[in-house]
């Protein structure tokens, strides 16, 4: 939770606090996968029409095992063909810190005129950033050499206008 300076700030906008921990097992013919997850995400509701979500972590370890040579052979043949697929596979710590702003002013199932715009902002890995190489050199000896790091910065935005094209009941 937040300190309470903070929290008595938000105590009108209905806020809600998340922590999520998650557990995936995939089990098929050509590879086991597993995957752990721990995030957590503050939520608000500054009126009837906004809404805001902010992740301030939110950390994945990925492992694939006891894939099959077969299916090794095609990774590393859509690899030479420039596919990237294969680094899906491989293992891997996303750690990520996201912020999404929603707007409506068109309830759910009305027939009427209405605007709705998503915003979405997520970085990865640039936590690390922050730290020099030689401190994040535990997770490799915890998890192994060929663990591999996301970063990325991802942004979208989703803008529609809702126009009815007849009435209900007629």
């Amino acid at each position: 939770t937040l300190p309470n300076f903070i929290a008595r700030t938000f105590d009108n906008y209905s806020p809600q606090t998340r922590i999520t921990v998650g557990a995936e097992l995939i089990g098929r013919q050509e590879y086991n996968r597993f995957g752990f997850k721990i995030g957590s995400n503050f939520t608000w509701k500054p009126s009837a029409n906004q809404y805001w979500q902010v992740s301030l972590f939110d950390v994945n370890l990925i492992n694939t095992s006891k894939q099959t040579v077969e299916f090794q052979e095609y990774l590393k043949t859509l690899e030479a063909e420039g596919n990237n697929l294969g680094r899906s596979f491989r293992r891997s710590f996303i750690s990520s810190m996201s912020t999404t702003y929603t707007y409506t002013d068109n309830p759910y199932g009305q027939l009427s005129n209405g605007k709705y715009l998503k915003l979405y902002f997520e970085t990865s890995g640039t936590t690390l950033n922050l730290l020099p190489n030689n401190k994040i050199g535990f997770l490799r000896t915890l998890l192994g050499d060929s663990l591999q790091f996301y970063r990325y910065i991802k942004a979208s935005a989703d803008y529609r206008t809702y126009i009815p094209l007849g009435s209900k009941g007629k």
